[in-house]
């Protein structure tokens, strides 16, 4: 029958699916991406908070199609293997749901949370909202409540307003501390690694006397609604540390380190997106950072999280390259 409504021979069909159950994964698929494809265009039509609300909205409302509740909430789980079809689901909205978290924290719309634990909370909900709906066969009704508890929940993960003054970020792996002044053991431990102030304090470790500075004006920037120093603690470990100081103007100055013992697993990347996040969020315009061209991983940090070079300046080091985050990239 497939064969006959697409005019095309068993042999021509199955050059491109090798069995029934590719050929109906390849369905699936495409019924996750059309649900994916109308939250997308829903989003892009709102602003601020309308955004959500919008993208809750389409979701359900695909949701309500009777041919997405055959493939995805009916015969996608019971025909393809449990793992086979969870892939395909991840495959289509993990990058989607994860960029609009991404997104909607940095903006200021959802308060620090970890992106991918969020991500796929989020994504359990409505996927179980979507059973339900298909359930009660499609009922408005169902649906107008369904839609009502979604959205009451995802208010209770909007941002505060004022947001706190000095927020702890808590990301997929650990939990980003403002420096406090129960923290200086901590600080100066890390700081004393040669791996760690060989580039960031020009060759030196920093005394007591500056990081009891840099901590005071840490805090200082937190309660004047900008962006200061955050220490990054995987349980008990102290595995890094991010934030921002005074750069040149009135430029905050991207700083990360990561412990020697938690080097290679990601950690910069993902303590300096956080609280480039943060940084969006409470409406920083302008980020700079400055790396030693003998850096080489630094150099290769910024690349990944979207700066530009914009000059070359003579450090303590020799030459070092100035970079600035363009202020969209910032806030989205």
């Amino acid at each position: 029958m497939v064969c006959r409504e697409a005019r095309v021979t068993h042999g021509a069909l199955y050059h491109h699916f090798p069995s029934k159950d590719a050929l109906f994964a390849a369905v699936v698929s495409e019924a996750f991406v059309d649900v994916a494809r109308a939250v997308r265009a829903a989003v892009a039509q709102q602003e601020g908070w309308q955004e959500i609300e919008a993208a809750c909205h389409a979701y359900l409302e695909a949701c309500a199609d009777a041919a997405v509740q055959v493939l995805i909430f009916r015969d996608g789980p019971r025909v393809l293997a449990r793992e086979a079809f969870d892939s395909i689901d991840h495959a289509v909205n993990a990058p989607l749901v994860d960029g609009l978290i991404e997104r909607w924290i940095g903006s200021g719309l959802l308060a620090p949370r970890p992106v991918s634990l969020l991500a796929r909370t989020i994504g359990a909900a409505f996927a179980e909202a979507g059973l339900l709906i298909r359930e009660a066969d499609g009922a408005p009704h169902v649906r107008t409540q369904v839609t009502a508890l979604l959205q009451l929940w995802l208010g209770s993960l909007r941002r505060p307003v004022p947001g706190e003054a000095r927020p702890h970020i808590p990301t997929n792996r650990f939990v980003l501390s403002p420096w406090a002044a129960s923290d200086q053991a901590a600080i100066s431990s890390l700081t004393s690694e040669p791996e760690v102030y060989r580039y960031l304090f020009g060759g030196r470790a920093p005394d007591a006397a500056w990081i009891r500075t840099a901590t005071g004006e840490s805090n200082a920037a937190f309660d004047a609604g900008a962006v200061g120093m955050w220490l990054a603690r995987e349980g008990e470990n102290v595995v890094g540390f991010a934030g921002f100081i005074s750069g040149e103007g009135a430029a905050r100055e991207l700083v990360v380190a990561t412990a020697p013992s938690a080097t290679r697993r990601g950690y910069a990347r993902e303590m300096a997106q956080a609280v480039l996040r943060e940084a969006g969020a409470r409406r920083c315009s302008r980020i700079s950072a400055m790396v030693d061209e003998a850096n080489v991983a630094s150099l290769r940090l910024m690349d990944a999280l979207g700066f530009v070079a914009i000059a070359t300046r003579t450090g303590p080091l020799g030459p070092a390259r100035v970079f600035a985050k363009p202020y969209s990239e910032v806030r989205a």
